[in-house]
């Protein structure tokens, strides 16, 4: 979990995954457990992030995932 916000930053992070920032503080603490759902949405992210890390550099994944793509209607693949 840590590493998806060091790389990505809490506020993508949380939106990649589904849930808001504090839920996010209070997993990386320890103080709240990593549900079946999340941990699936956990799976799922790491899966396309590393697919996507095969066709771009780490800086061009973050600023693809941060800019409103028109095959998803200009939605922001992090929003998505």
């Amino acid at each position: 979990m840590q590493c998806f916000v060091n790389a990505l930053g809490n506020e993508a992070a949380g939106a990649l995954l589904g849930i808001n920032g504090e839920e996010m503080l209070r997993i990386i603490a320890g103080d709240q457990e990593i549900t079946h759902e999340l941990s699936r949405r956990l799976l799922a992210v790491d899966h396309v992030l590393a697919r996507a890390l095969l066709v771009f550099a780490p800086a061009a994944l973050i600023a693809w995932l941060h800019e409103p793509v028109r095959t998803f209607r200009g939605a922001k693949p992090s929003r998505s």
